[in-house]
């Protein structure tokens, strides 16, 4: 049978180091008909040069400035679908691989029963055999998007069968060339946090729905680009783009509850113990950049 055509997409902003163990990690894999394109995203050091000699195989795109996760990415889809890519593989570059992830996931594809985008389950990179995703449930009461088994052993999350989950996780999320062409990439008004689960959401409009690949393993350092989940920054774009993200995909029902736990937040955020920290001013800043369409990457101030 003739495999398909992979291109993996990773995107670098000054992160040599942990792009060139990516990197090495992926050339590991067992799945040889695969393109790496790495999408560089303005950096300000040496990475472009130093991924070109280590690593002449490899496509680099280099955009001058950065455009997020969601531009960046949608420069690589776009040479990749230009290239005849059958599925693409989006990677963040913070992570490694198991050497069967993409047999992994192109045999999840090709089951006639899903149509679908698929994740592999994801570690943490510093504990490997704790969980940072394995899949994604909501609450409905309150909507929000939890990770299933998030910070567990693997031995507390069932691994045998492939399930299906809310959404992809963008840290390595695989999707077919034909599924990019009818739903379109993703949206950069989000630039980071959101756009992958704005991608799946729109995928679920036309019956395309996401599936957890448990065996297909990847390992990351979570978060790294932006200083990780307890950052300014994190939250400044989690607080923006969970109010794009509702206005785009919820009914008023489902939106007046995601209102509701962002007044709650705000109200903690201006109590005089709370609004000098830089945190709570992240915070305040998105929902006040939502308000006023102020979209893409986030002020120099965060």
């Amino acid at each position: 049978m003739e495999t398909k055509k992979v291109y993996i997409i990773i995107i670098n902003w000054n992160g040599k180091k942990d792009t060139l163990e990516c990197l090495d990690s992926i050339n590991k894999m067992r799945y040889k008909n695969y393109e790496i394109v790495v999408v560089d995203n303005g950096s300000k050091d040496d990475s472009v040069e130093v991924i070109k000699n280590k690593h002449p195989e490899v496509v680099i795109l280099e955009t001058g400035q950065n455009l997020g996760f969601s531009g960046g990415n949608n420069i690589g889809m776009r040479y990749a679908l230009g290239h005849g890519a059958d599925f693409i593989l989006l990677l963040n570059n913070d992570t490694i691989v198991d050497s069967t992830l993409l047999d992994r996931l192109v045999n999840a594809s090709q089951n006639g029963k899903r149509n679908g985008i698929f994740a592999p389950k994801i570690y943490y990179y510093s504990q490997p055999k704790k969980i940072w995703y394995g899949g994604v449930e909501r609450t409905r009461d309150e909507w929000m998007f939890h990770h299933i088994g998030y910070g567990t052993s693997e031995k507390e999350v069932p691994s045998n069968s492939i399930i299906e989950t809310e959404y992809a996780c963008g840290c390595a999320l695989f999707i077919s060339a034909d599924i990019l062409n009818k739903i379109g990439l993703f949206d950069e008004r989000f630039f980071l946090i959101f756009e992958e689960t704005d991608l799946c959401f729109r995928a679920r409009r036309i019956g395309i729905r996401s599936f957890l690949v448990p065996e297909g393993n990847v390992w990351h350092k979570a978060s790294t680009s932006f200083g990780g989940e307890n950052s300014p920054k994190f939250h400044y774009f989690y607080m923006r783009n969970k109010l794009l993200f509702a206005h785009k995909h919820l009914n008023i029902t489902e939106r007046i509850l995601i209102y509701k736990d962002v007044l709650k937040e705000i109200a903690r955020c201006v109590t005089p113990g709370n609004y000098r920290n830089p945190i709570s001013r992240a915070k305040l800043l998105g929902v006040k950049d939502y308000l006023l369409k102020n979209y893409g990457n986030c002020p120099a101030s965060i």
